[in-house]
């Protein structure tokens, strides 16, 4: 499985999880603002039940 492309060294190896990114290939590590920076609240996620929710994918714990 691939991840997005890093910053750092420009191969498919990162991933976000939560609100911190985190390149396995070279270990560039970045925050990630819930909601891409656009702020608000969002929705209360079920499983983990923070206010997390945006476009239906919980970015505190990743549940769809």
């Amino acid at each position: 499985m691939s991840g997005q492309k890093c910053p750092k060294c420009a191969k498919l190896t990162f991933f976000i999880k939560g609100v911190e990114g985190k390149c396995n290939e070279c270990g560039y590590k970045m925050s990630v603002p819930p909601n891409d920076g656009k702020g608000g609240k969002g929705g209360k996620c079920p499983f983990c039940g923070k206010y997390r929710v945006f476009s239906g994918i919980c970015s505190e714990c990743g549940a769809k």
